[in-house]
């Protein structure tokens, strides 16, 4: 009857440590949101052959430069065409920009976006995202990365939903 006893003790006791670790858990803050793309609209494909890429400290009126990144389509850029399926015109033109030129489109800082061949200045402001959680089992083999998402930006002063397409 003791040996009973002690399995069913040791039964007991392992179920009893299994759900205190299981039901141990962390909570973890989201990555800072990131954009590596741009969506633009009313350009031509030639009129976005060079594109300047400028960031900037973050609320200066533009005045501390951190870095200028420039794209040129087949070099460091490439462009993904969509097309309206009726009329075959160029609904938007969304660019790529290699992950070797160090371009992405974050809250921390302020951008411009300069089109050379047009003439044509873009200013990026207010970037917000909201810090997300992440919660998991600690002991768990099933972790995954959360990535915080950007909820509003001004696109020449004028707040967007998300980041805006950028117009011509």
């Amino acid at each position: 009857m003791s040996k009973i006893s002690n399995t069913l003790l040791q039964f007991i006791c392992i179920i009893f440590i299994l759900s205190i670790l299981s039901s141990c858990s962390k909570t973890i803050n989201c990555d800072a949101a990131e954009k590596k793309y741009l969506k633009t609209q009313d350009f031509t494909e030639q009129e976005l052959s060079r594109i300047i890429f400028k960031r900037y400290t973050k609320n200066t009126n533009f005045a501390q430069l951190v870095d200028t990144i420039l794209l040129v389509k087949n070099i460091n850029v490439s462009y993904d065409i969509v097309r309206d399926p009726a009329t075959n015109a160029i609904e938007f033109i969304e660019i790529q920009p290699a992950a070797n030129t160090g371009f992405a489109i974050t809250s921390g800082f302020d951008y411009e976006l300069i089109f050379p061949s047009v003439n044509i200045s873009r200013k990026l402001t207010e970037i917000t995202e909201i810090q997300q959680q992440y919660e998991y089992q600690v002991f768990s083999v099933q972790r995954r990365n959360c990535i915080n998402e950007i909820t509003s930006s001004k696109l020449d002063g004028v707040l967007f939903f998300g980041i805006p397409d950028i117009k011509k």
